[in-house]
């Protein structure tokens, strides 16, 4: 009932202008921002213990109230987002963010529904260096890794979007400060799961060819692209996880490989890869140098070699000309 009554009240602020600067005003803004972490702390340890206990009931009782805390969650993020465009007022946070809650949004998403918003408010924290610090930390980002992953179970648009987001994420940690990218650098976990959801995608849209979601796919397989190849640039020991695992290698340039290809077989895709294509170019000869696997392209698809090897050939006769 108490949160039905929450949700109403921040509804009403949310649709009313001059109600949203009034709660939003100091000191009232502190006191809401404090009794929302309250809040917000308690809904997520109510959920974890429903999911702790193994009985039916309790299983169904989770079910059911999984929508009401993901509709509240997407309620006051809304309302913190908004809040915390100006980057003045974010140190604010700092009393109530903790790396604790950050991995409580990620581990618990198995047993409810994370908002687009929420890795959206967390975009915005990040402008905050002392918050952006609780991300410089290898549980955190693998978390965020493997959160990213379960999103790839069901290709509807919010999902998309939400795995959009999260890879914009990343690539802001990584533009900021130099911790993170480290961190992600020699994380198998991070890398590997940002190269199967590319390869998972650019799959599902082969095999799905006439998709309402192609644009979307194609957005979250560019943006995984530039980010893994921002890492390549700054932080080369990355090259480690891919001759470490030749599974990882394999898949990253079988991906690579099939972009550069389809530009000559679906028209259509042009659109989507032409401002990346030097990008991807880059990283398909980048990894071929720099790993031990030099002949793995070969163990591709015949026809998808032969054609790189023809467009590398046609390259270097330009060239000489």
């Amino acid at each position: 009932m108490a949160l039905t009554g929450l949700k109403l009240l921040l509804n009403i602020i949310l649709n009313d202008t001059n109600s949203k600067n009034d709660i939003l005003s100091y000191p009232i803004k502190d006191k809401v921002i404090e009794n929302i972490h309250k809040h917000l702390t308690t809904m997520l340890n109510i959920v974890n213990q429903f999911n702790i206990r193994k009985s039916k009931e309790y299983q169904n009782l989770s079910i059911k109230f999984q929508k009401k805390i993901s509709n509240y969650l997407f309620t006051v993020l809304q309302l913190m987002a908004e809040e915390c465009k100006n980057s003045k007022i974010l140190s604010l946070y700092r009393t109530y963010l903790n790396k604790n809650l950050i991995l409580d949004f990620f581990n618990l998403h198995q047993r409810m529904d994370i908002s687009l918003y929420i890795i959206q408010w967390l975009q915005y924290l990040i402008m905050d260096y002392e918050i952006e610090k609780l991300f410089q930390n290898i549980t955190v980002l693998e978390s965020i890794a493997l959160y990213l992953r379960h999103l790839n179970k069901n290709e509807n648009k919010n999902n998309l979007k939400i795995q959009l987001n999260i890879i914009r994420l990343y690539s802001l940690l990584i533009a900021q400060e130099s911790q993170s990218l480290r961190l992600m650098a020699n994380s198998h976990i991070v890398i590997s799961n940002i190269i199967f959801v590319m390869q998972t995608k650019l799959d599902y849209i082969i095999e799905e060819k006439n998709t309402e979601e192609s644009k979307n796919i194609m957005a979250i397989i560019k943006e995984g692209i530039k980010f893994i190849h921002s890492v390549f640039i700054k932080a080369s020991n990355v090259f480690k996880i891919l001759d470490s695992n030749e599974s990882v290698n394999y898949i990253f340039i079988r991906l690579l490989s099939r972009l550069v290809v389809s530009k000559y077989y679906e028209d259509s895709w042009s659109l989507y890869i032409d401002d990346i294509y030097d990008i991807i170019n880059d990283l398909l000869e980048s990894i071929l140098i720099s790993t031990p696997h030099e002949n793995i392209l070969k163990k591709l698809i015949p026809e998808e070699y032969e054609a790189i090897e023809d467009k590398s050939v046609k390259n270097n006769d330009n060239s000489n000309n």
